[in-house]
């Protein structure tokens, strides 16, 4: 098994090419994790998000603890991206064509770093608890990342983990909550996003996705397993509670009713494309 090392940031050259041939579908796996002491409630240093939650809500009983988790699987994959010599960027999630700039970023231009685990704690809490979205769209977030990396189309690296984060968890907010956040409330959340960009990003999501956002009751219990076992080999907080299969079933129920009006929009848009073709060749002809 593959062994995961402490992550150490280092500055890395992406050859910025897109290429026909993606890179292979690797199944997650991951052997020895890095050591954490398991924090106790007197001295966690992560940020609680379980304040967000009500019983009526599908959820977690520890929601905080799902994320150390998937930080850790995103490193992993970042790390793979690297060793990719032919990666998959795409502008529209490359931060050297639209860099992201958080308050604590350091000035343009500047150099892309693997990042630690902890810095993708804190962005991907950042985003969580701004937009204050439910403990599942972790799992979600990750699921439509792990089907872009094994359908070769983009490689997650680097250059492109903040925006592809951003954007997956914008979309898994958007089909998992009735009260979703819209494009307006992200560029109000995060005044560093402009609109036009993060409705580009949803847009060539959808697209990477083909349209299907569905997340069904094997997919989740798949990540949360996933999670659960890199927590405990990591020495980390464990995922307590997995959902009831009711909550499951709402789930399922959610994604699929979402993803039905998301393949309407997709015929609209490759309806819209279809005549920015045509013009396209009729002004050639002319």
């Amino acid at each position: 098994m593959s062994q995961i090392p402490m992550p150490v940031s280092k500055s890395v050259q992406i050859p910025h090419t897109t290429q026909l041939d993606g890179p292979k579908a690797r199944s997650s796996q991951f052997g020895s994790i890095p050591k954490k002491k398991s924090p106790t409630p007197g001295d966690r240093n992560y940020n609680s998000v379980s304040t967000m939650y009500t019983d009526g809500d599908v959820g977690l009983a520890n929601p905080e603890a799902l994320c150390p988790s998937v930080c850790v699987i995103l490193h992993h994959h970042i790390e793979d991206g690297h060793t990719q010599k032919q990666p998959i960027i795409m502008s529209v999630f490359s931060e050297q064509y639209h860099p992201l700039q958080l308050p604590n970023d350091p000035p343009l231009p500047r150099k892309y770093n693997i990042p630690t685990i902890e810095e993708i704690h804190f962005f991907l809490q950042l985003i969580v608890k701004r937009l204050e979205l439910n403990a599942c769209t972790y799992l979600m977030s990750l699921c439509y990342i792990e089907r872009i990396i094994k359908s070769g189309k983009l490689t997650l690296c680097s250059l492109t983990w903040r925006r592809l984060c951003l954007s997956t968890l914008l979309l898994a907010g958007k089909v998992f909550h009735d009260e979703a956040p819209w494009n307006a409330d992200m560029s109000d959340s995060f005044p560093w996003v402009a609109l036009t960009d993060v409705s580009n990003m949803e847009i060539s999501l959808l697209e990477l996705l083909g349209f299907s956002v569905t997340f069904n009751p094997r997919q989740y219990t798949e990540y949360y397993l996933l999670c659960r076992d890199v927590a405990i080999r990591g020495g980390m907080t464990v995922p307590s509670e997995i959902l009831t299969e009711d909550q499951l079933n709402t789930i399922e129920q959610k994604t699929q009713e979402k993803e039905e009006k998301i393949k309407k929009l997709e015929i609209v848009f490759q309806s819209e494309n279809i005549l920015i073709k045509k013009k396209e060749r009729q002004a050639i002809i002319n």
